[in-house]
């Protein structure tokens, strides 16, 4: 009888995120060996001229190893951090608990947590959700008063200093694109990158800013 074989076609593309410690030509190799189509640069950490000797690094691996791999390079957009922590360690947050959210600067405790966003009350509304550290904690908002949110904890946990803030439901005043994220763009096209990521999209326009922006340096790329 003759031997049947299963032939297993994958119909994905493998996405890797590239950080320092996988930036190194070997461990570059071996992703590349292993299956990853697309190297992903997140411009929110390091300098801009890192990610663009990141970029030449993987084109010459990608070219010895002899496996085409595309390039991402994710724009930082606007970043929302909360503010430093009272005492040395992370804050505790239970869920049920009430908290309140205020654009003040002010040591953050398990009940006062300093966000870096001014237009915290004039953009976010009572019932939308606010995420803290990547998404780890869930807040719901129940009412502004001042300059803050009124909050109840619905998925807890400890709170560093300076992590993000996002707001799923709310429509911020704020722009998707940055000052930075031109100039990553800019950089972005002379090094040849094969896509670009937008963080923090609220509608259309931003697309079609960011659209804008890479064609005005006479470029298409998706």
């Amino acid at each position: 009888m003759a031997d049947c074989y299963t032939v297993t076609m994958r119909r994905t593309k493998i996405v890797c995120t590239l950080g320092p410690a996988s930036l190194k030509p070997e461990i570059i190799a071996s992703l590349i060996r292993a299956g990853m189509n697309v190297a992903r640069l997140n411009t929110s950490h390091g300098t801009i001229q890192e990610h663009v000797d990141s970029i030449e690094l993987v084109r010459k691996v990608a070219a010895e190893v002899g496996q085409p791999v595309g390039v991402l390079m994710d724009l930082a957009g606007p970043k929302m951090r909360t503010g430093p922590v009272a005492g040395e360690g992370p804050i505790p947050l239970e869920a049920g608990q009430r908290v309140r959210l205020t654009s003040t600067l002010v040591a953050s405790t398990s009940a006062v947590i300093s966000v870096e966003y001014p237009q915290l009350v004039q953009d976010v509304a009572p019932g939308e959700h606010v995420l803290l550290d990547d998404g780890n904690i869930e807040l719901l908002v129940l009412g502004t008063a001042g300059d803050g949110l009124d909050c109840t904890v619905i998925t807890g946990g400890p709170l560093g200093a300076r992590r993000g803030v996002s707001f799923p439901h709310s429509n911020l005043s704020m722009p998707a694109l940055t000052d930075r994220d031109r100039e990553a763009i800019k950089a972005g096209v002379g090094a040849g990158v094969d896509l670009f990521a937008l963080s923090f999209v609220q509608d259309a326009s931003d697309l079609i800013m960011t659209r804008e922006c890479i064609t005005s340096l006479g470029a298409d790329t998706p």
